[in-house]
C-alpha cells in the first residue's frame, strides 16, 4: 500500500492540468513584469473630423495673431521713420551752428522754383550732406550744374535710405519733403514756411517758437535732391489720405465710388455736407469751392503739375457740352473729353501735400528737433498755423 500512495502522489504532482496552472501562472507574472519595465506601445490616429477641427482652431488663431503682427510691424515701421527724421533734425542743427541759418528749401536764381534743364534749384537735402557724413556723395556732384543736369542726375538717381520711409514700396515711394509754406502756392522767397526760395532763417526769427513750427513731414513720390515740389510741399489742399489713396485705384468697376468718395471727403474737410449731384456735375463747381477756400488762384507755376483752376474748368467743358455732332468734318472724330478734375485734384495734392502713412497718421519734425506723429483728424487750422513761422497765432495742442 505505501507504494500505491508514492505512485497516486506522484501521478497527482505530475498531472497535466496542473502543468498547465502552473505555466499560466508564470506567463503571468513575466507579463506583469513585463508591463511594468516596459509598456505596450499602442499606435493612435486622426479621424477626418478631428483634422478639420484641428485646422478651423488654428485658423481662427492665425486670424487673431495676424493683426496684432500687423500692427507691431506696422509700430516697428514707425519708430524707425522718427529716427530717420531725428538724425534730419541734427543735421538741420548742426547746419544752423556753422553757417547760423538753416539751409535753404532751394536754390536758385529764378522765381518761382521749377524743374528744368536750365535750371539749378539745388535742393535742401543736397546741402544737408556733409553733415548727415555723406562727403563721399557731396564731392561727386558738381556745383555748378543744376540737378537735372545729366552728370547730377546720374548720381543722385539713388535715394539715400536715411531719406526714405520704411513703410514705402515700389507702388508708392515714401519720403521727406520739407514745408515751405501753409497755402498752395509757388515756391518763392515770401513764402510763410521755413524752407522756400533761397531762405536762410534763423532761430531768432521764428517768432512763435521753434516747437510749434513744422520743417519736414512725410509725402509720396519724393524726390530728395531737387528744390522744387518734389522736396517741398504745403498744407494748401488739405491733410488727408484719401486723396493718395483713390490717385492709386484703377480698378474700373470702381470708378464712381472712388470718384463719390474722393469728392465727399473733400466736401467733409470743407465742412460740407456730401452732395447730391452726379460725378460729373458736382466736381466742377466743388473744386471752384476748394479752390477759394484754400487760397490758390490761377497765378500757380509749372511747379504746382496739372494745375487747374475754374476758369480753365469751363473753358475744357464749353466744348464739350456745345459741340455738335455734324460740327466736325467727315472723317474727323470728336476730341477726347477732358479728364475728372476730382482726379486730377487727386493727383495735385499727390504731388503737393503731405500724406498721412502710419495708421491714419504722419510723423514730422519739428525745428526744435523733435518728432510729432499727428492725426489726420486733426483740424487743417492747426497744421497751417504750424506751417506758418510767424503769423503769431497759438497753436494749442496737437
Amino acid at each position: 500500500m505505501k507504494r500505491d500512495f508514492i505512485t497516486t502522489s506522484s501521478a497527482v504532482s505530475h498531472s497535466p492540468v496542473r502543468e498547465w496552472r502552473l505555466n499560466q501562472q508564470t506567463k503571468w507574472r513575466r507579463r506583469q513584469v513585463f508591463s511594468i519595465s516596459r509598456p505596450v506601445r499602442r499606435d493612435f490616429g486622426f479621424t477626418l473630423i478631428e483634422m478639420l477641427v484641428c485646422i478651423a482652431i488654428l485658423a481662427v488663431m492665425m486670424g487673431m495673431v495676424l493683426p496684432a503682427i500687423q500692427n507691431a510691424r506696422e509700430s516697428a515701421r514707425a519708430t524707425y521713420c522718427r529716427s530717420n527724421l531725428a538724425q534730419l533734425g541734427e543735421a538741420f542743427h548742426a547746419y544752423h551752428m556753422t553757417h547760423q541759418s538753416l539751409p535753404s528749401g532751394s536754390v536758385d536764381l529764378q522765381s518761382p522754383a521749377a524743374p528744368g534743364p536750365d535750371r539749378f534749384v539745388w535742393g535742401w537735402a543736397l546741402q544737408l550732406l556733409p553733415q548727415l557724413d555723406e562727403q563721399t556723395l557731396m564731392s561727386r556732384l558738381d556745383a555748378s550744374r543744376g540737378v537735372d543736369d545729366p552728370v547730377n542726375r546720374a548720381i543722385i538717381e539713388q535715394t539715400p535710405e536715411f531719406l526714405m520711409c520704411p513703410s514705402r514700396s515700389s507702388q508708392i515711394p515714401i519720403g521727406y519733403a520739407g514745408c515751405h509754406h501753409d497755402v498752395l502756392a509757388p515756391i518763392q522767397s515770401d513764402n510763410n514756411g521755413i524752407l522756400t526760395l533761397n531762405s536762410h532763417v534763423r532761430f531768432d526769427e521764428l517768432v512763435d517758437g521753434l516747437h510749434q513750427t513744422i520743417l519736414l513731414g512725410e509725402a509720396a513720390d519724393v524726390h530728395w535732391a531737387e528744390g522744387t515740389s518734389g522736396s517741398l510741399r504745403n498744407f494748401g489742399l488739405g491733410y488727408g489720405e484719401a486723396y493718395v489713396k483713390t490717385y492709386f485705384c484703377v480698378n474700373p468697376e470702381a470708378e464712381d465710388v472712388r470718384k463719390r468718395t474722393l469728392q465727399d471727403t473733400i466736401r467733409e474737410e470743407q465742412g460740407l455736407a456730401p452732395s447730391s449731384l452726379a460725378p460729373e456735375e458736382e466736381s466742377g463747381a466743388e473744386y471752384e469751392d476748394s479752390s477759394n477756400d484754400s487760397g490758390a488762384g490761377s497765378s500757380l507755376n509749372d511747379d504746382s503739375q496739372n494745375t487747374i483752376t475754374p476758369g480753365d474748368a469751363q473753358e475744357n467743358q464749353e466744348p464739350a457740352n456745345s459741340a455738335d455732332e455734324d460740327s466736325n468734318p467727315p472723317g474727323v472724330s470728336d476730341p477726347p473729353a477732358p479728364p475728372n478734375i476730382s482726379e486730377q485734384r487727386a493727383k495735385q495734392y499727390r504731388e503737393t501735400g503731405f500724406w498721412p502713412i502710419h495708421r491714419n497718421s504722419g510723423n514730422f519734425l519739428l525745428v526744435d528737433g523733435s518728432v510729432r506723429s499727428i492725426s489726420r483728424s486733426v483740424h487743417l487750422e492747426i497744421l497751417r498755423r504750424l506751417a506758418n513761422r510767424h503769423d503769431h497765432q497759438p497753436v494749442g495742442d496737437f
